[in-house]
Order: C-alpha cells, then structure tokens, then sequence
C-alpha cells in the first residue's frame, strides 16, 4: 500500500516550523559561535563607558562656594595682578627709604623696626586676602576696595600733594632732589598707579563675588 508524501517545507523555513522556546544543538553551536545580540549589545556600552572614562579627564567635585580658576574672571586676573604689583612698589619704596635712613651717620636702627614690622604685616595681610578675593570672597573685596583704594591711596598720595602745595615755585619743588628720591618717586607712581587699576576692576566683577 503506496503512501502520499505530502510536499517538502522550502528550505530555510525548517527552524520556523520548530516550537517557539526549543533550541536544537544546531542552533546552540550557532548562538555561540555567533553570539547572543542582546549579550553584544550590552558588552559594547560597557566598552564604550570604559573607554569614555578613560579619554575624559577626572573632574573633582566642586566645592559650594569656591569659584575655581576656569570660571575666574579676567578682571579679577588683572585686579590680582595690580596689587601684587603695588606690594611689590611698596616693598621697593620701602627698602629705598630705609637704605636712605641707614646711609645718616647718627641713624638708630630700633626706632626703625616698629615701622618696618607694620609694614611687613600690612603687606602680607593684603597679600592673604587679594588670594581669598580672588576665590569669590566678598568681604575680602570690600576689604581691598577700601583698605587699598581710600585709606592705602590717601597715604600714598598726601605726601606728594602736600609738597606741590607748600611749594612757592617749580625751582622749589625740585630743591633737593636726589637720584634716591627720583627712584623712590618712581616707586611710588607705579603703586599709584597700580591701586587705581586694581580697584575698578574688582569692582567691575561684582557678579564674581558670593556674600
């Protein structure tokens, strides 16, 4: 008795007649030389991750309230860099007098220290706050503002205001003059000059500063 052979399934169409969720050992050999999509998919973020932290470079967390130096405004940068130059006028001026001092014959050297010792403490004191001025601080700009640009400008600028007006003429203002008293002169228009720089632009970055 003859059999009727129904028609073959197409070729390629053998694993879609198979139960959904039965894997032969075909398929398995298949999937593992293959690879599982899903198992790829997950191993290339991975990589990508790793990679991604190794090219960024490492950011520490920012600190509330401290301004880092990419953030820095330039007009702090020029502030910073006027007062360092007014100390560094000071400082200068400073040394000049009291090498003019110590040149008199009957000078006594004690008399001088407290001076100088104020001096030093002043100078490192403005020092210390122009670093927290330019970190955000704003006390420390108020600080400067006044300390350099009303009390620091008078004193520099009484002494040579009062002698253009004692003076009776040109002649008597240059009596006396000095190649020690011109250089000391020069020291002390660069300070001048340097507080008036400095104290606009402190005050032009005011968005800068935290209360």
């Amino acid at each position: 008795m003859m059999r009727t052979v129904g028609p073959h399934p197409p070729p390629g169409n053998e694993i879609s007649a198979r139960p959904q969720g039965c894997v032969v050992p075909q398929d398995q050999g298949r999937l593992l030389l293959e690879g599982d999509p899903r198992r790829a998919g997950a191993e290339q973020a991975q990589g990508m991750t790793e990679l991604g932290a190794r090219i960024m470079p490492h950011r520490a967390p920012a600190t509330p309230g401290v301004a880092s130096n990419h953030s820095r405004p330039q007009a702090i940068s020029v502030a910073f860099l006027a007062i360092i130059v007014a100390l560094l006028a000071g400082v200068c001026e400073t040394l000049m007098r009291l090498a003019a001092l110590l040149e008199q014959p009957d000078v006594q050297v004690g008399p001088l220290l407290p001076g100088l010792a104020v001096r030093v403490a002043i100078y490192t004191a403005v020092y210390l706050i122009a670093v927290r001025m330019t970190a955000g601080a704003g006390w420390a700009r108020t600080v400067l503002v006044l300390g350099l640009g009303i009390i620091g400008l008078a004193s520099l600028l009484i002494e040579p205001v009062t002698a253009v007006v004692d003076a009776d003429s040109l002649a008597a203002l240059t009596d006396g003059v000095t190649p020690g008293s011109v250089v000391i002169g020069f020291f002390r228009a660069v300070h001048v000059v340097a507080v008036l720089v400095a104290v606009p632009a402190m005050l032009s970055a005011r968005n800068y500063f935290r209360r």
